[in-house]
């Protein structure tokens, strides 16, 4: 048997082929367990190493299944990040539910395309049409067993995505067509007023601009209301915005917040809503992050109003530990697809159940449904939600052990599993406040605050042992007392796993104090430049202000 028939698994695999996929299954659980990337979080590589070992000309003649193997080995496992480290700490995207894991295995198996169910998903489409009502449940909406009677798409009231972005871009395209209808037949040109978003600054998710510039509705029908200093929209800032809204714009959609990307802060959905009803608005709840919290009675509570939310989007792979792509956007109103299924009439017959008719921008797509499906039937509500609040207790420990160590200035408290935060030792505050540098040179600090924190950020994830999220961010409450108009480069904490054992949180926060102490080192010297050095009453320490 020549190459050519290895390569299609037809029955019953040969004893090449069945190494090969044996070695995969091996590799994967290798890389889990850390052995495949030399126990670190990942082998850092520069991007100049990185081409120079897989640039290659497109292959003219193949290579065998054991060569192929030991390419994917050597050059994509070895340096891959493992998110499901315990010391990764940037996303909390573990991915490493077993149930899931095995039900990903078996979705690459079966290869079903759920764009129908007649001759390509039959036990798939049913499947996710119960996990789309599951969803329901637990966020608030109304729900129906599959096996209701004369059953249709009309009644399904969801989708599956491959992530937040095109889960809120669904939930924008709906809210626009159900404010102006008559754009499905003529288009935005038909409209007399400027279609506008409303949205708080500073917390606000990128979909909700990217969605308006491949909607066609631009970048200025996002119309941006004001932050609380905890990350959340202000209630009152919204209000005033929809009244101070210029006479050729109308709104049709407010975005709420149930855990923003960099902070988790959650808005009050419940004051939102009030608003949104006394000026007739969709209020779409943004729970990419937030939405694992519905598994837990005792932290569903922190969601409250969301069962009145036009729209919901939900990201399973964040935070409820299955892997990507795995994302759903709910609709209170399961007739408000309507208007985005490709044959109308089949919006209502009981005899079409193609989820493919009601699915924007997507054609064929494969059966990821399953993991998450696996996931609840494994470990039912309760289960899930008891690793949530196990996942809880951990983070609210590392957020003191990251506040106390004392080279760090945390943005906000951590709302649920993301902290964020600024390099800047207490001994270099100390100083800045002693000589009144926060007022008479803020510029320079924020500056030195933003080198040393991109340095400390890089070197952390450039050793593999420690990684932490790093973007800009603004101190909406003041904790640099440097003021709140400028961003910066921060650093964010993020805990995906329910625990850690003790000994390797320690591990953690001994590795910073290693890698910091240095850079604090030089931030004081580069300080000392500034200013006098009879600012510090006592020099920086070399193992850290906490002391361990």
């Amino acid at each position: 048997m020549n190459d050519l028939d290895q390569a299609v698994l037809y029955g019953t695999p040969t004893e090449s082929q069945e190494a090969f996929l044996t070695r995969a299954l091996e590799l994967g659980m290798a890389f889990i367990e850390g052995s495949a990337r030399g126990g670190k979080v990942l082998e850092y590589q520069s991007e100049d190493v990185m081409r120079q070992h897989l640039a290659q000309p497109l292959p003219r003649q193949g290579m065998s299944l054991d060569g192929l193997m030991a390419e994917l080995e050597t050059n994509v496992v070895r340096t891959s990040v493992a998110q499901s480290d315990l010391r990764y700490l940037a996303f909390p995207d573990t991915g490493n539910a077993v149930a899931g894991l095995g039900a990903d295995i078996l979705c690459t198996f079966l290869n079903q395309n759920l764009i129908a169910y007649d001759r390509s998903a039959p036990s798939g489409m049913f499947i996710e049409m119960e996990l789309i009502q599951w969803l329901r449940e637990l966020v608030g909406f109304s729900h129906l067993p599959i096996d209701t009677p004369n059953l249709t798409l009309a009644d399904v009231g969801g989708l599956w995505t491959s992530g937040g972005n095109m889960s809120n871009h669904v939930a924008v395209l709906v809210a626009l067509h159900a404010k102006f209808p008559q754009i499905k037949q003529h288009g935005l040109r038909s409209l007399r007023k400027k279609p506008v978003i409303i949205l708080a600054k500073g917390i606000e998710h990128f979909s909700f601009s990217s969605a308006a510039l491949s909607l066609g509705l631009g970048q200025d029908s996002l119309v941006w209301t004001q932050a609380n200093s905890d990350y959340t929209t202000d209630p009152d800032a919204l209000q005033q915005t929809i009244a101070e809204l210029d006479d050729d714009c109308e709104p049709f959609m407010v975005v709420s917040v149930a855990g923003n990307c960099r902070t988790t802060g959650l808005d009050d959905i419940s004051a939102m809503r009030r608003i949104c009803d006394d000026n007739d608005l969709w209020l779409h709840v943004d729970a990419c992050h937030g939405g694992n919290l519905l598994f837990s009675d005792k932290m569903r509570t922190r969601l409250s109003g969301i069962e009145h939310a036009q729209s919901v989007s939900l990201d399973p792979h964040k935070g409820l530990f299955v892997g990507y792509p795995c994302s759903y956007v709910l609709f209170k109103d399961p007739a408000a697809l309507e208007f985005i299924c490709r044959y109308p009439d089949k919006f209502r017959d009981p005899s079409c159940l193609d989820l493919g008719l009601i699915m924007p921008f997507y054609g064929s797509r494969g059966f990821h449904s399953l993991k998450l499906w696996a996931l609840i039937k494994h470990l039912g509500v309760d289960g899930i939600g008891a690793l949530v609040e196990r996942r809880q207790a951990l983070n609210d420990r590392l957020v003191r052990r990251l506040n106390k160590c004392g080279w760090f200035q945390l943005l906000n408290d951590g709302s649920f599993y993301r902290t964020a935060f600024v390099f800047y030792p207490q001994d270099v505050r100390r100083c800045v406040e002693a000589e009144g540098m926060h007022v008479t040179a803020a510029d320079p600090i924020r500056a030195l605050i933003n080198k040393y924190t991109q340095i400390v950020s890089d070197q952390l994830y450039q050793s593999g042992e420690v990684v932490f999220d790093a973007f800009s961010l603004g101190d909406l409450d003041n904790r640099l007392n440097l003021g709140t108009a400028d961003k910066y480069v921060a650093m964010a904490m993020a805990v995906g796993h329910p625990s850690i054992p003790v000994t390797k949180e320690n591990a953690i926060f001994d590795t910073i104090d290693r890698i910091v102490a240095p850079v604090a080192q030089d931030m004081m010297q580069e300080l000392f430049r500034l200013a006098p050095r009879e600012a510090c009453n006592a020099p920086v320490s070399s193992k850290g202000p906490a002391g361990w």
